[in-house]
């Protein structure tokens, strides 16, 4: 695929079209896999959208595809500045300008079928904590910070986050990427807050 650079084509703006298109692709896949869910649990289903989720998620696309995603990437920022999933919200905005819709919901609903079957979002512990912290604490947004980084097996790092609310520590986490640390360490805020078990 190849980036078309104009003046009114530049990162930010296919990112805005690509986050709508992608709401497109994942509802009208969710709308066809379960004829009868209600809109209440299709909606649901599509917290998959989320960019915590895609962070997560891209780690599990096919090979090639992440290839030409972070070939597209780079050629917008070379210094790699920008989220994976901002990235690609902004590869399907350009996809969708050079190949239309309905050729796009076919590519990507067959890129994204296998994550999108297998995402609960019963697990989707950012967004619970979120609205924990909403309900409960006056609007206070989690805040994640790195408290450092070590190399596991196979020499990967390790990332280990902090989540605090309003100042407060309330859950410590570790994964493979910062997307999968930052979701344990909801996680584990919310068992310290007697949320999950």
């Amino acid at each position: 695929m190849t980036v078309v650079q104009n003046p009114g084509k530049n990162f930010q703006r296919l990112e805005f079209l690509g986050d709508r298109v992608l709401n497109l692709i994942v509802s009208h896949y969710l709308y066809k896999k379960f004829p009868y869910d209600s809109a209440g649990d299709l909606t649901n289903k599509l917290k998959f959208t989320s960019n915590d989720n895609l962070e997560e998620i891209i780690d599990n696309l096919p090979i090639e595809f992440k290839k030409e995603l972070f070939k597209f990437k780079f050629s917008f920022r070379p210094d790699g500045q920008t989220s994976n999933a901002d990235a690609l919200e902004s590869y399907i905005g350009n996809y969708f300008l050079e190949h239309e819709l309905e050729e796009t919901i076919k590519y990507f609903e067959k890129i994204l079928a296998e994550q999108i079957d297998r995402f609960n979002p019963d697990t989707d512990y950012i967004s619970k904590l979120k609205i924990y912290s909403d309900q409960e604490k006056e609007k206070l947004q989690p805040e994640y910070k790195l408290e450092h980084t070590e190399k596991g097996q196979n020499n990967q790092s390790v990332f280990h986050l902090q989540v605090l609310i309003g100042g407060v520590p309330k859950g410590l986490g570790t994964g493979s990427s910062h997307a999968k640390a930052k979701k344990s360490a909801a996680l584990n805020a919310l068992k310290n807050l007697g949320l999950e078990n």
